[in-house]
C-alpha cells in the first residue's frame, strides 16, 4: 500500500528527473519502492548513484556525449514484441534495429572511454550490425541488399538489363522525333499539332493518348514484351526479398535475449545518470539506511521541500525533524506550515525508499513497509460520502496493518467532524497508534492531545517576529510579506506546550475590527500572545 505521488508531490520530483530515452522513461515509471528487508538492495542502488554523481562532477563533457547518444536510441518495444512472437519484420523495423545498434555501438565505445563500462556492460553488437549492414558502410539507412541472396542479385541484374533496353527504345524514339522537330516531355507525352499528325505516323514506341482542340497527345509506350518481363521480375524480386526478411528475422530472434539485455542496461544507465544530475542540481545527499529493528528511525536535518521552494521563488527555510516515538504530533496555527512539514517528512521518506538522494543536509532512515497519507488535497471522496467518512474508510483499512512497520502521515485528524467529538476520536486514535508497530506523524490544531510516549513538534510561526516592526512593514509593503516572515521550522516542545494562537495575531495584523479581536482574546482567556 503505497501513497499516491500526488499526496506527497512525488510527481513533481519525477518530472525533474529528465531521462533521454524511452528505455530510461520505462525504468523511471517502474522505479522500485524498497521496503523493509531490502536494505542491501537499496544500498547497492545508492552505491551506483553515488559513483554516477561523482562522474557528473569529474566528466561533464562525457555526460553530455552520453546523453546525446541516449537520445538517439529510438523505442523498439513493439518491434521486440513482434520478434518475440515469431513475426517477420518489415523493412522499417529492420531499419530501426540497424539504426539502434549502430548508435548503441557508439554508446558502448563512449562508456569504455568514460570508464563506466564495468557498471553498464552492453553485450557486443558487431554481429547484429554486420547482419543488417552486409556492405559494412555503417550508415543508418537500410534496404534488402543484393549481398543477402545470389538469386536476388541475379533478378536485379535482369531488372537492370530490362531498364537499359527501355532506355534504348526511348533514345531511338527521341532521335526520330527530334529530327521532326518534336520532343518528349518529362511525363512521357508528345504534343503534336493537328496539322502535323503525319509526322508521327510509324514512329516506334509511340501511342495515341487523347485529342485536344489544337493538339493531339501521344505517349511513349514501351514494347509489351519488356513491360511484361519487368512485371515478372518485380514479382520474383518481392518474393525473394520476403524470404530474406524471414531469414533476417529468425537470425535476430536468436539474439533477442542480448538485445533485450542491452535495452535493460540502457534504461538503467539513463535513469541513474538522470538521478545523479537531479541530485547535483538540487544539492541532494545520500540517506543513511539503518538496519531493520522493532523501533523505526526517521530523522533529517535542513530538509527542503523542492516544490514549495519553487512556488515561493526559492525562499524556503530548511526544516529539521526526528521521529523518537511511535506517534509524533505537529502543532501550529493555520498558515503556519504544518501540512508542508508533514509532506516534507513523507516526500523525503518516499524519495529515499525509491533510491533517490534527498534535498537535505543529512538523513537517517529505517525502511518502512509502506507509506500511508491522509492529507487534505489527496482525499478522494466517493459520491455521497463526507470528508470525515472518507477519512474513516481509509484509516480503518490501514489500522488493520498495525503489525507492519508502516509510516502514517495524517493531516488534521478527524477534521471533518465537530470539534468535541473530533478531539475525543483523535485522542483515542493516538492512544491506539502508540501500541502498534506503525509510525505516525499527525498534524493537529487541538490542544491536549500530547500524552506520555507522544513526541511533540511545533511550527515556529510568528514566535520570533517583532510585532511592532511587522506592523510598520505591513503598512508600506504587500501583505505577502507576512507569508515570507512566517518561520516554518519545527521546534521540539514539551507535552505541556500550548498550541500557539497565531490566527489571532494574523487577524489583528491584517486589520480585522479591534472589537472582534478583543472579544476573541477574552474568549481565549487572554492567551493570544498576551
Amino acid at each position: 500500500m503505497m501513497s499516491q505521488p500526488k499526496a506527497l508531490d512525488m510527481a513533481f520530483i519525477l518530472e525533474k528527473i529528465k531521462v533521454k530515452s524511452a528505455y530510461g522513461e520505462r525504468h523511471k515509471s517502474q522505479m522500485t519502492f524498497y521496503q523493509r528487508g531490502q536494505e542491501d538492495d537499496l544500498e547497492i542502488a545508492f552505491e551506483q548513484l553515488e559513483k554516477m554523481l561523482d562522474f557528473t562532477y569529474r566528466c561533464p563533457s562525457d555526460v553530455i556525449a552520453i546523453q546525446q547518444l541516449l537520445g538517439h536510441l529510438k523505442p523498439l518495444f513493439h518491434t521486440i514484441e513482434r520478434l518475440a512472437s515469431g513475426n517477420c519484420l518489415s523493412l522499417s523495423e529492420l531499419f530501426e534495429l540497424k539504426s539502434f545498434h549502430i548508435n548503441l555501438d557508439q554508446l558502448r565505445e563512449q562508456l569504455i572511454k568514460s570508464h563506466l563500462y564495468s557498471l553498464y556492460e552492453l553485450k557486443p553488437v558487431e554481429g547484429i550490425i554486420d547482419l543488417l549492414d552486409p556492405e559494412k558502410t555503417r550508415n543508418t539507412t537500410f534496404h534488402i541488399y543484393s549481398l543477402y541472396s545470389e538469386k536476388l542479385k541475379l533478378i536485379r541484374q535482369h531488372l537492370t538489363s530490362n531498364s537499359n533496353q527501355k532506355k534504348v527504345e526511348l533514345i531511338e524514339t527521341q532521335k526520330i522525333l527530334k529530327a521532326k522537330g518534336l520532343r518528349i516531355k518529362n511525363n512521357g507525352d508528345v504534343l503534336v499539332p493537328k496539322d502535323r499528325l503525319e509526322d508521327v505516323e510509324g514512329v516506334p514506341n509511340l501511342k495515341y493518348a487523347q485529342e485536344m482542340p489544337m493538339l493531339a497527345i501521344y505517349r511513349v509506350a514501351y514494347s509489351t514484351a519488356l513491360l511484361e518481363e519487368k512485371q515478372r521480375l518485380k514479382a520474383l524480386e518481392q518474393e525473394e526479398e520476403n524470404r530474406v526478411r524471414e531469414r533476417l528475422s529468425k537470425a535476430l530472434a536468436e539474439v533477442l535475449p542480448d538485445i533485450m539485455d542491452n535495452m535493460e542496461v540502457v534504461g538503467r544507465l539513463d535513469l541513474t545518470l538522470s538521478k545523479a544530475l537531479f541530485s547535483k542540481a538540487f544539492h541532494c545527499t545520500r540517506p543513511r539506511i539503518l538496519e531493520a529493528s522493532n523501533r523505526a528511525c526517521l530523522r533529517f536535518k535542513k530538509g527542503v521541500h523542492l516544490k514549495v521552494k519553487q512556488l515561493q521563488k526559492n525562499v524556503f527555510t530548511p526544516i529539521d525533524f526526528a521521529v523518537d516515538a511511535n506517534v509524533t504530533l505537529i502543532t501550529g496555527a493555520n498558515m503556519g506550515g504544518k501540512t508542508v512539514a508533514l509532506k516534507l517528512v513523507g516526500l523525503l521518506t518516499q524519495m529515499a525508499q525509491m533510491g533517490l538522494f534527498v534535498p537535505c543536509e543529512s538523513m537517517e532512515i529505517s525502511l518502512f513497509d509502506f507509506i500511508f497519507t491522509a492529507i487534505g488535497d489527496d482525499q478522494s471522496i466517493d459520491e455521497g460520502l463526507s470528508t470525515f467518512g472518507a477519512e474513516l474508510v481509509e484509516l480503518s483499512g490501514v489500522f488493520k496493518r498495525k503489525n507492519e512497520f508502516g509510516l502514517l502521515l495524517i493531516d488534521e485528524m478527524a477534521r471533518g467532524t465537530n470539534p468535541t467529538e473530533g478531539y475525543a476520536l483523535s485522542k483515542a486514535m493516538i492512544e491506539y497508534l502508540r501500541e502498534t508497530h506503525l509510525t505516525s506523524v499527525i498534524t493537529t490544531h487541538y490542544d491536549g492531545l500530547v500524552s506520555e510516549g507522544v513526541s511533540h513538534y511545533q511550527v515556529n510561526g510568528l514566535k520570533a517576529i517583532d510585532r511592532e516592526v511587522l506592523e510598520v512593514e505591513l503598512k508600506t509593503k504587500d501583505m505577502t510579506l507576512l507569508k515570507k516572515m512566517m518561520d516554518y521550522r519545527l521546534s521540539k516542545v514539551s507535552r505541556q506546550s500550548e498550541i500557539p494562537k497565531d490566527a489571532i495575531v494574523i487577524s489583528e495584523l491584517m486589520g480585522l475590527d479591534e472589537s472582534i479581536i478583543n472579544r476573541a482574546k477574552n474568549i481565549l482567556g487572554g492567551s493570544a500572545r498576551e
